[in-house]
């Protein structure tokens, strides 16, 4: 088997025997890095600071690829600033490739034209398909409409 040492170096091709006398000399342990390789590669290293290491590696990998879906909510009768202010809000989420849920609340006689909710989340949708793609339909629920915006790959921040 092909042995490499604890600091990297290689010792070249040795019996079996002789890598674990010279890994329990060390007070090390043996690990098998590629079991299909001709001849088969071996290493000599603490095992439990290389699973440590392992499992911290990628728990930060995992954490970089989470996703936490966000929430917006909307009125109908939005005033232009603010319209514009929740959508800087919208981009960076998704910038963050963040999903995000957007929420349009109709109150009193704006229930009697969901239309007005319907054109806004257009104009929403709109406004951001650059960097988002929609996820589904629109839901009208009673007094809400309720959509959700997927970020397009590649937009991490």
């Amino acid at each position: 088997m092909q042995l490499i040492g604890n600091n990297g170096d290689n010792k070249g091709t040795v019996y079996t025997k002789d890598a674990i006398a010279e890994a329990k000399k060390k007070g090390l342990d043996l690990v098998l890095l590629m079991p299909d390789a001709n001849p088969p590669v071996c290493k000599i290293l603490d095992y439990g600071k290389y699973r440590y290491r392992q499992n911290k590696k990628d728990r930060k990998e995992r954490q970089k690829q989470r996703q936490t879906l966000k929430e917006m909510k909307f009125y109908p009768k939005i005033e232009d600033h603010d319209y514009e202010t929740k959508i800087r809000h919208i981009r960076r989420f998704l910038a963050d490739n963040n999903p995000v849920r957007i929420q349009i609340w109709m109150r009193g006689r704006e229930k009697v034209h969901p239309e007005l909710a319907e054109d806004l989340a257009k104009r929403i949708v709109k406004d951001t398909g650059d960097i988002s793609k929609l996820q589904g339909e629109l839901e009208p629920t009673g007094i809400r409409l309720q959509f959700q915006l997927m970020p397009i790959g590649g937009n991490n921040a």
